[in-house]
């Protein structure tokens, strides 16, 4: 939860933005970037209920 809370001060603090040279992400973006996490995490999980279920 920190992580998320850093990387959205990273991303929409005036003053962040102008020192990393960055730019607000649109809400298009982040369901898109969620969408790929959760695709991400599902992924891998199968992967380690696969192995388990191998041993």
């Amino acid at each position: 939860m920190i992580l998320v809370l850093i990387q959205l001060l990273f991303t929409y603090m005036p003053v962040m933005q102008n020192l990393f040279g960055t730019t607000a992400i649109d809400i298009s973006a982040w369901v898109c970037i969620v969408a790929f996490g959760i695709l991400l995490f599902t992924a891998v999980e199968i992967e380690k209920y696969l192995i388990r279920k191998k041993n």
